[in-house]
């Protein structure tokens, strides 16, 4: 195996590594919890909440009854999964940060897919709040694909900082 190949593997795994994380965490929580049970893990920061969100990010359309909202999510999913697969697969892995950013980000959408295409929702259970302000309810994979898009930034941050300036006309 060359070097490039055995360095991808390494992303690779942090991927599954998520994945496997995100649906151990979710089983736990819907074997071990009633649905809407909720109980305080740190006061006025942190509830483990158990919900099924049949909705995109946040919640966001969780209360549309079409039939076809959870398709049209799969299906975006998947496409997200194959931009991101290719994009992966094409850039070069002397970029640590950049390619782990993009394997949490593949290895929660994967999360989130797995749960959507088996059961029509996906299991949220991580409710962060302060002094009755709650976030929208997240999972394994909701923090994951944010950490990940955080370090994707900040990788084309560190990128446009390092590009030379473009050569004025006054300094030949």
């Amino acid at each position: 195996m060359n070097s490039v190949w055995k360095t991808r593997s390494h992303y690779l795994l942090i991927s599954i590594t998520v994945f496997l994380l995100d649906q151990l965490s979710k089983r736990i929580v819907s074997d071990g919890m009633v649905l809407h049970q909720s109980f305080e893990v740190i006061p006025n920061f942190l509830n483990i909440t158990y919900i099924n969100n049949r909705g995109a990010v946040f919640g966001l359309g969780s209360n549309f009854t079409t039939p076809y909202l959870s398709w049209l999510l799969s299906f975006l999913s998947i496409f997200s999964l194959a931009v991101i697969l290719v994009y992966f697969l094409r850039v070069n892995v002397s970029h640590p940060r950049l390619h782990t950013g993009l394997a949490l980000v593949l290895g929660g959408a994967m999360g989130n897919l797995f749960d959507r295409l088996t059961a029509g929702y996906v299991v949220d259970f991580l409710d962060a709040h302060w002094f009755g302000h709650h976030w929208p309810t997240f999972n394994v994979a909701d923090l994951c694909i944010c950490v990940g898009v955080g370090l994707l930034l900040l990788s084309m941050s560190a990128s446009a900082d390092r590009k030379d300036p473009e050569p004025s006309a006054a300094n030949p």
